[in-house]
């Protein structure tokens, strides 16, 4: 009895543990998709929905680090600050870029970020 109980259990987690993974593998391929197609559109998508999963996201370099291991963590180490701040518009602007290789081909976008009235970082704008 017992070994049957123990049984299911393994069975139930590895069912549940594989469903996760093809969610963020889904979520990872629009990631990359987007930057591909430089659909601004889809990649917004993919990185508020990373942004909404962390604890916070106040505008900090906290959060940016959070985000670029979100990412990292999920998809391989294709993400990378390449600034938190730095671009001098109003409201200010951090980058991070997304690399991955592709059939011998390096693809790279470069995301900017910043932050809304109640200071939550944002995605703002895609490009190379």
């Amino acid at each position: 009895m017992y070994r049957k109980i123990f049984l299911v259990m393994i069975v139930a987690v590895t069912l549940a543990g594989g469903c996760r993974k093809e969610k963020a593998d889904a979520g990872c391929k629009e990631l990359r998709q987007g930057i591909l197609d430089k659909d601004d559109a889809r990649v917004r998508a993919e990185i508020t929905g990373y942004l909404l999963s962390l604890p916070t996201r106040t505008y900090s370099d906290q959060t940016l680090n959070a985000l670029v291991d979100a990412i990292n963590n999920k998809c391989g180490n294709i993400a990378s600050i390449l600034c938190f701040d730095c671009i001098d518009t109003y409201p200010s602007q951090s980058e991070i870029s997304i690399s991955y290789q592709m059939g011998g081909n390096t693809i790279v976008g470069i995301i900017d970020l910043s932050y809304d009235s109640n200071h939550q970082m944002i995605f703002r704008n895609l490009h190379e």
